[in-house]
C-alpha cells in the first residue's frame, strides 16, 4: 500500500516539473503600420520618388551644361598649365684637385614647368553660333520631356488613386451581394425544410452564394493589384502596407472652352519652344 502512494506521490512531480518545463508561447512581432495616402500626397511622393522623373532631371541638368559649354566657345579663355617631376637623388661627380675640386651635381633632384595661355575666338564661319543654336534646343526639348514626365507621372498616380478608390467601392459592392445572397439561401432553405418550397430554390440559392463569393474574391483581386501598381509607381516596398483616403466628391464647374484652349496656349512649354 504504501509503495503504491509512493509511485503516485512520484508520478505527480514529474508530471509538475514536465508541465513547468514547458515553453512560453511565442509573442507576435508587430506589424508595420500602413501608410496613409491622400491624392496630393501620391503625387508629391511619386515626383520625389519617380526613377524616371529623376533621370529626365538629370538629362535636363546635361543638356544646360552643354548650352553652357557651347556659349564659352566666344568667351575669353585663360589656361594655366603647371608639372612637376621628381627625379630622385642624381649623380655627382667630383672634380681634381688641380681643376679647383668640389662636387658638381649632373641633374636637379625636382623639375617644375609651369605657364599660362589666353585664347579668344575671333571668327569661327558661324560655327559657334550653330552649336549655341543646337544646345539652346537641346536644352529646351530636355526641359520640355522633364515637364512631360512629370505630368504624365502626375497622371498616372491620379489614375491609379481613383482606379484603387474605385475597386474599394466594388469591394464594398460585391460583400453586401454575398451577404444578400448568403440571406436568401437561409430563407430558401427554411421553405425548402418547411416544404412550401422545392428543392429546386435551394439550389438556386447555393449558386448564387458561389457566384457572389466570386465576385468578393475578384474584387478583391482588383484592390490588390490597383495598389501593387501604386506602390511600384511611388517606389514603396511591396509588402508595405497602403491605405487609401478617398477624396471628396468633386464640384462640377461651368468651363468656358475659349478661355481653356488660352489658358493652354499661354502655359504649355511645347507652345513656348515652337515660338521662338
Amino acid at each position: 500500500m504504501n509503495s503504491k502512494v509512493a509511485t503516485a506521490v512520484i508520478c505527480t512531480v514529474l508530471l509538475l516539473n514536465l508541465g513547468g518545463a514547458a515553453p512560453l508561447p511565442a509573442q507576435e512581432e508587430p506589424s508595420e503600420q500602413p501608410i496613409v495616402l491622400t491624392l496630393p500626397d501620391a503625387i508629391q511622393m511619386a515626383l520625389e520618388r519617380n526613377y524616371d522623373l529623376q533621370i529626365a532631371d538629370s538629362i535636363t541638368q546635361e543638356a544646360k551644361a552643354a548650352y553652357g559649354e557651347a556659349a564659352a566657345a566666344d568667351r575669353f579663355q585663360l589656361n594655366f598649365e603647371g608639372a612637376y617631376l621628381r627625379l630622385g637623388p642624381v649623380a655627382s661627380m667630383t672634380l681634381p684637385p688641380e681643376l679647383g675640386g668640389g662636387a658638381i651635381k649632373l641633374g636637379e633632384d625636382n623639375t617644375w614647368n609651369y605657364g599660362t595661355s589666353a585664347y579668344k575666338s575671333l571668327y569661327s564661319a558661324g560655327r559657334n553660333e550653330a552649336l549655341r543654336a543646337l544646345a539652346r534646343v537641346g536644352s529646351a526639348a530636355a526641359e520640355l520631356n522633364a515637364a512631360t514626365a512629370r505630368r504624365q507621372i502626375a497622371l498616372a498616380t491620379t489614375e491609379l488613386f481613383c482606379g484603387i478608390v474605385q475597386t474599394q467601392g466594388l469591394l464594398g459592392v460585391a460583400e453586401q451581394n454575398e451577404h444578400r445572397a448568403h440571406e436568401q439561401f437561409q430563407i430558401a432553405a427554411a421553405r425548402v425544410a418547411a416544404g412550401a418550397a422545392p428543392q429546386f430554390d435551394r439550389l438556386r440559392a447555393e449558386v448564387e452564394v458561389a457566384n457572389a463569393h466570386q465576385g468578393v474574391i475578384a474584387a478583391r483581386t482588383a484592390v490588390a493589384t490597383a495598389q501593387s501598381q501604386l506602390k511600384n509607381l511611388l517606389a514603396i516596398d511591396v509588402a508595405r502596407p497602403i491605405e487609401i483616403e478617398a477624396p471628396a466628391q468633386p464640384v462640377l464647374l461651368a468651363v468656358d472652352w475659349y478661355a481653356c484652349r488660352e489658358l493652354a496656349s499661354q502655359t504649355r512649354e511645347e507652345i513656348k519652344i515652337a515660338q521662338q
